[in-house]
């Protein structure tokens, strides 16, 4: 019995998980036909003659459009209707959870979205809405929580996410309930009208991640005070990021184009990720940021490089955690002009290390001058057992087929 009523009140939520989008398309239908509406009445009382084919065609459009909205506002009644009857049956209910401190229920919210900074959808599973769906006194204790609300990902492309419009909407909406607390967004090919929303809230911005909504970053004026992290897919060519005294991780997803000192505050910068790095760049980029602590990059090389020895030695003295990919063509040479003291965990591709891998290694690490804690090898061909005899037991020494697959033991810099 106890299971069946469980079953018909999930049932439920689902049913009223599904009335809402429904109702959100109707009513946004119902708004484009009052549009029309509007157009073809200022069209019928304007035109001269009233006897042409183009005046009976509008009139008999507004016929249509007036059935056609009645339906649309009987059906949508009709789901109003049952929303309504299936939240008092949920309503009814008791449930045992409902007798928990509201500490208690604050803190089953907080755990049920993803951990901060990462970011909830704005509907859907993880989503605070879908908390504040559950009954009165859930969705109460919800929306007295700003920091449910502090992160978001708005869910361009989802067809239930309806149109731009809607999403601007439940944007404001989500912001609105954050009240002060520091904001994580992530988006992804957002409208420019999301600008001038979000923008009005810059100073609240803590973690950034734009896929082809930069403009919303390099459009805006004045200072990002709270800014800490920033994901793009690249630098643009010109411009210059905002003043952001916080800034310490910056993610791109490729470099291509000539290094440019003046675009980011490399020297405040103590973790970063690059994909894919042309050298040059990437050596220049290295040189800039003398405080990193966590460097990621995939590196590019091109027949007409030059000799890696000619380029001068690098050194990164707080530098702890160390990934090189290589893209492209084996190359050796690179680990030869580079010195990281502080080094204590290091993954690297097998093409950067030559004919004899362990001796590379050893000469790199003799010459730094640090005390590895973790080795990693990416796309290993020599057998194990080798780089494992050249390091003592004290070093984690540990495999990987490709760097797509998660290496264990290594963040994703975001300090």
């Amino acid at each position: 019995m106890l299971s069946t009523s469980k079953t018909a009140l999930a049932a439920d939520r689902a049913r009223i998980a599904d009335i809402d989008p429904q109702t959100l398309e109707l009513e946004c239908a119902l708004r484009v036909l009052r549009e029309e509406t509007n157009l073809l009445q200022r069209r019928l009382y304007t035109s001269r003659p009233p006897s042409t084919s183009a005046f009976d065609a509008d009139r008999a459009r507004l016929a249509a459009i007036r059935r056609q909205s009645l339906d649309i506002e009987r059906s949508s009644q009709v789901l109003r209707e049952e929303r309504t009857l299936l939240q008092a049956r949920l309503d009814a209910c008791t449930y045992p959870v409902l007798t928990l401190p509201t500490e208690v229920i604050s803190e089953i919210f907080i755990r049920f979205i993803p951990v901060y900074p990462k970011c909830p959808p704005l509907i859907g599973l993880h989503s605070p809405n879908v908390l504040a769906l559950i009954c009165r006194k859930w969705r109460e204790i919800a929306l007295s929580m700003p920091e449910l609300w502090r992160a978001f990902a708005p869910c361009f492309g989802n067809t239930r996410a309806l149109t731009p419009l809607h999403l601007l909407q439940a944007l404001e909406i989500w912001v609105r309930r954050s009240g002060s607390w520091p904001l994580s967004m992530e988006l992804f090919q957002a409208p420019k009208r999301f600008n001038k929303t979000l923008s009005a809230h810059r100073a609240r911005w803590e973690h950034l991640k734009l896929i082809h909504a930069e403009t919303l970053l390099f459009s805006v004026e004045g200072t990002l005070p709270l800014l800490r992290s920033l994901h793009l897919p690249m630098l643009p060519v010109a411009g210059r990021l905002p003043t952001a005294p916080l800034l310490q991780t910056v993610t791109l997803e490729f470099h291509f184009h000539n290094f440019s000192a003046a675009t980011l505050p490399w020297s405040q910068l103590t973790a970063i990720t690059v994909n894919r790095i042309l050298l040059h760049s990437c050596l220049d980029m290295l040189n800039a940021t003398g405080n990193l602590v966590y460097c990621r990059v995939g590196i590019h090389f091109n027949p007409s490089d030059g000799l890696l020895s000619s380029m001068g030695d690098i050194t990164l003295p707080y530098l702890e955690s160390l990934i090189l990919d290589l893209i492209g063509l084996p190359r050796t040479g690179f680990l030869d002009i580079l010195t990281l003291p502080a080094l204590r965990r290091f993954w690297v591709a097998e093409s950067f290390l030559g004919t004899n891998p362990t001796l590379t290694l050893i000469s790199f690490t003799s010459k730094s001058g640090c005390a590895l804690k973790e080795l990693g090898i990416i796309g290993s061909r020599i057998p194990r057992h080798v780089y494992r005899s050249g390091f003592p037991s004290s070093v984690s020494v540990r495999f990987k087929g490709t760097l797509d697959e998660t290496v264990p033991g290594i963040d994703d810099g975001r300090r």
